[in-house]
């Protein structure tokens, strides 16, 4: 705006001086009036040039990359919570709390950019914590020690030898753990295969079949800028210690890029995720005082939140948190059940 005015006043100062010499045009008026047009399509193409850089640097295609033999260590936390309350108000509290390490090794990659990466487990310690009408139960473990007391008593202890065959059974529940095994991974963060022991296998799969990536982030092939979302359909074939039977829950989750972070030095990007579904007549199998049960789900309503930090310049996952809640109404052995279910996760790397 400037620089029009600035040409309509010096056109009128014009018009005189060429009034004065009866109508002709001077060669100064031409050489000003070209070069305040030059300098401004210069400076135009310099704003061009600097919003195309910064656009440039706003949208990025983002991809898993590894180096082969180079590990990376993560800590993975859980921490879950169930709460039951029947029609007569009879009420159970299930805490859990896990903490995990394990290490990724690429060993080879493959020409259509998948990764195939060696899973190997580190350290393993745990509790639950059961309230109920009948007692409080506490189970603790770490490594290949295990201990689990019913209202203060002691029923298992491997160090002294108590409960041998009961911690021997729950061992088995935990093996998946402890086992090694390979995953393939291709460069957008999909699990494309599984391979080792059945139970390895078995476990990864339902990870998998939740998020299907190891982790909780998979990259469309596209560039994304900030603000940019995307959706994928999961599967969910598990809540809590509900295994879903027939008819499964599917739900969609949003993935929004967020504006990058700079820390220890480092610019990361930064991405949230969202999911909310709901559904009914959902049918399950759960363990309940020693047996396994049929429950029915009349209805059910879930809610998934978290936030991705990932390194854009190696490509990796630096760390995760996840929030989910679920809450349903169930019936199981004739009664009625309202169950709510809230877990919180975190997933860090802890070499890099």
């Amino acid at each position: 705006m400037a620089l029009v005015a600035y040409l309509q006043e010096y056109e009128e100062v014009d018009k005189a001086k060429v009034a004065k010499r009866g109508g002709r045009y001077s060669m100064k008026r031409f050489i000003v009036i070209s070069t305040i047009i030059l300098c401004g399509l210069g400076l135009l193409a310099i704003l061009l040039e600097a919003e195309q850089r910064l656009k440039a640097t706003r949208e990025q295609k983002f991809v898993f990359r590894y180096k082969i033999n180079e590990p990376m260590v993560y800590s993975m936390g859980m921490k879950m919570r169930i709460d039951m309350q029947d029609e007569v108000n009879n009420k159970t509290t299930t805490t859990t709390e896990l903490r995990y390490q394990f290490k990724l090794t690429p060993l080879r990659a493959s020409e259509d950019e998948i990764t195939t990466m060696r899973l190997e487990p580190l350290d393993l310690e745990g509790y639950f914590d059961i309230f109920s009408p009948v007692g409080h139960i506490a189970l603790f473990f770490r490594g290949s020690e295990i201990k689990g007391t019913v209202n203060g008593v002691p029923i298992i202890d491997t160090e002294k030898g108590i409960g041998v065959a009961e911690a021997e059974e729950f061992k088995k529940k935990i093996l998946p753990f402890h086992l090694n095994g390979e995953i393939d991974i291709d460069s957008k963060g999909y699990v494309k295969g599984l391979r080792g022991d059945s139970p390895f296998v078995e476990f990864w799969k339902e990870v998998v079949d939740q998020h299907k990536s190891l982790f909780s982030i998979v990259f469309p092939d596209r560039a994304i800028a900030i603000g940019d979302t995307w959706t994928e359909t999961i599967t969910r074939k598990k809540l809590g210690e509900i295994e879903l039977v027939g008819k499964e829950l599917r739900c969609t989750v949003t993935f929004t890029r967020l504006p990058d972070i700079t820390t220890q030095r480092k610019r990361l990007a930064v991405f949230s995720l969202s999911a909310s579904c709901s559904a009914e007549g959902l049918t399950g199998l759960m363990e309940h005082e020693g047996e396994i049960i049929r429950v029915h789900i009349s209805h059910l309503d879930l809610t998934t939140s978290g936030t991705i930090h990932f390194d854009k310049d190696k490509g990796i996952l630096i760390d995760e948190t996840m929030k989910e809640i679920a809450v349903m109404n169930i019936s199981m052995q004739n009664q009625v059940t309202k169950m709510s279910l809230s877990t919180e996760s975190t997933i860090n790397l802890i070499n890099n």
